[in-house]
């Protein structure tokens, strides 16, 4: 499920420690909060740069009290907000009203200057507004970033009803973020009243551990979870576990699955359970008979198969279960806003190649009403530890929108093509800025039925169709070209520049990469090893029982994975990637690989995979640890 935005008002340097371990995304640095927050010191400002890595927006406000600034007043709050732009803030929050009762433009303007680049909010000086929607508009033309609003009441539960309006009038065009009165115990009211679904869900994830008290724990928490959330009536379904299986599918499993199930059952007989199951669990398992519904984590696409595998598994699985609900509850390719490509294909990271990878997964989701739900990982990029990908360490960028909330990707504009009534046209690639060639492609996305497109003021081509429309062959001049699309009342224009030669910086270079695959297929002979049939764990050497991490610690076996990867799975996972597959077995890894069928067919024969992870575990048992 996509996560929202977490972020602290703190004053001081113990709380804002304690903001960043409870997991807060950026803080809203101020001092004296109990009188409503004033401009902090310096001082704090620069101890928690300098220790803190979470983003730091800084309140800026003279004094408490009103919202209604003298001259002098006004100079001093320029003077601050220049001085923290130098030192670093990501942000400013700032208000200004006047005596009217609405936000003072021309005070307003005059620090929306000062600003500069950083992000600004406006602060909840927007409650005391008379008119909130025509102050929104004000906001958004004034380029504010965030509105930070209790929807006009003393808190934000109260206040829901007009939040919930401020969101939908918004569209995306400036955040509206809920303060006051947020809570960890009533975030779910806020749900509630918001009108979200919800899938609440226990973290029994990845590995089992086999030990009895680990179950006992898990029913603890499922027990915990429906007892402190049973009355909210967003939640519809209760999930019992998430890639259960990704190390490896353990003994007794099944059962404390079926007993997790069962509990739910028990305890709430009006909500439906569910299961995210990851690719390697085989279409005839019996997880699939447990819980009421499921779904699957499926990228197909992306680390390994092909993209036509989506509709290939989704449809083979559908006719062995039709009357089973299934959905699909993650998916997503990752795309880089600096990378860009004439040709794009996967694990280049490019921009173009995630919204290609969409277009394809809108359509066999369209095309297949029986899925139940569908959830697209992920709404913004997100912070991930173990994550080395694309040349960014520490970030998942599947996001429909960058980390920081600024750039809607090309891949968001597909989405609502497919899912919003606004009348929009939306040129992709933007910034994909210098071309080479003589001529280009240029596609377009709109929810409306014709696209006229316009080169240099004139027209160039017109189509028809349904939310992707692309034009080819269109004519690059020297110097820069102005593109232009419209559909109905809707436009949009871009500019490219023709140029000599490729632009590099557009181009990701895996440093894992040699280029040389020469012979790789043929590596592995599974002849040699026709007289084996089963898995052999020799004590102090190494088996594909072992854990990734493990092994490629080992410089001769590390080796011996990446070759067995490229070579039998077909499936190319890069040195990059292991941090986030270091804890799973290769067992494991194969079973994923088996039931994905990657490098042929979803579905692949299972008694070839058996043969190549007996080959491969050979070879492991030959190198000691």
């Amino acid at each position: 499920m996509n996560m929202p935005l977490i972020e602290a008002c703190v004053d001081s340097y113990a709380s804002c420690r304690a903001a960043w371990l409870g997991g807060a995304d950026r803080l809203e640095l101020c001092a004296h909060l109990v009188i409503g927050g004033t401009t902090p010191s310096t001082a704090l400002f620069r101890q928690v740069q300098r220790d803190i890595p979470v983003k730091t927006n800084v309140l800026i406000r003279p004094r408490f009290g009103d919202f209604l600034y003298s001259k002098e007043e006004q100079e001093q709050m320029c003077e601050e907000i220049r001085m923290y732009r130098e030192l670093g803030a990501n942000g400013v929050v700032i208000g200004a009203l006047t005596p009217d009762g609405d936000l003072d433009i021309q005070s307003m303007r005059r620090m929306m200057d000062c600003a500069g680049g950083m992000d600004v909010t406006l602060h909840r000086a927007f409650d005391m507004t008379r008119d909130p929607m025509r102050t929104l508009e004000d906001a958004i033309q004034l380029g504010c970033k965030t509105i930070l609003t209790s929807g006009q009441q003393k808190d934000a539960l109260t206040g829901v009803e007009l939040l919930r309006e401020l969101y939908d009038r918004a569209n995306g065009r400036i955040d509206i973020m809920a303060g006051c009165g947020v809570k960890k115990w009533n975030i779910q009211e806020i749900h509630d009243r918001a009108g979200l679904v919800v899938w609440a869900e226990i973290p029994f994830i990845s590995v089992m551990n086999p030990a009895p008290g680990a179950h006992e724990n898990c029913r603890s928490q499922m027990k915990e979870l429906i007892v402190q959330n049973y009355n909210h009536p967003s939640i519809c379904f209760w999930g019992i576990s998430n890639e259960i299986t990704i190390g490896g599918e353990r003994p007794g499993l099944l059962d404390n699955l079926r007993d997790l199930n069962a509990l739910a059952h028990e305890m709430d007989k009006t909500r439906m359970t569910t299961i995210a199951h990851v690719s390697m669990v085989p279409m005839e398992n019996d997880m699939h008979h447990i819980t009421d519904v499921l779904s699957y984590n499926h990228y197909f696409g992306w680390y390994g198969g092909e993209l036509e595998n989506n509709e290939q598994w989704l449809d083979k699985f559908h006719a062995l279960h039709p009357d089973r609900p299934l959905g699909i509850s993650e998916y997503g390719a990752e795309g880089i806003v600096s990378y860009h490509s004439d040709t794009p294909k996967c694990k280049d990271y490019t921009e173009e190649y995630q919204a290609v990878y969409h277009e394809h997964l809108a359509k066999v989701i369209d095309e297949r009403p029986w899925l139940w739900a569908t959830h697209v990982w992920n709404m913004f990029d997100f912070g991930c530890d173990a994550r080395d990908e694309g040349g960014v360490k520490g970030r998942n960028n599947k996001g429909l929108m960058t980390l920081d909330r600024k750039i809607r990707k090309d891949a968001f504009y597909l989405y609502k093509a497919y899912w919003s009534d606004e009348e929009f046209v939306h040129l992709c690639s933007r910034r994909y800025a210098q071309r080479t060639g003589e001529e280009t492609t240029v596609k377009v996305y709109s929810n409306l039925p014709k696209v006229a497109l316009y080169v240099d003021g004139r027209l160039f081509a017109e189509q028809e169709g349904s939310k992707v429309f692309v034009f080819e062959h269109v004519p690059m001049s020297d110097g820069f070209t102005q593109i232009s699309a419209r559909a109905g009342a809707c436009a949009d224009a871009m500019s490219i520049e023709k140029v000599a030669e490729p632009n590099q910086a557009y181009i990701y270079v895996d440093p894992d990469d040699t280029g040389d695959d020469a012979g790789a297929a043929n590596w592995f002979n599974v002849d040699d090893y026709k007289d084996v049939d089963t898995i052999v764990v020799r004590e102090g050497y190494f088996s594909v029982k072992d854990k990734i991490g493990d092994i490629m610690k080992n410089e001769e076996a590390g080796n011996v994975l990446m070759q067995f990867m490229q070579a039998t799975v077909k499936m190319k996972l890069k040195k990059s990637m292991l941090g986030m597959v270091k804890d799973m077995t290769l067992e494991g890894m194969a079973g994923m690989a088996s039931s994905m069928g990657i490098g042929g067919k979803a579905g692949a024969d299972p008694e070839q995979g058996k043969r190549m992870l007996i080959t491969l575990n050979e070879m492991l048992n030959k190198i000691k640890k």
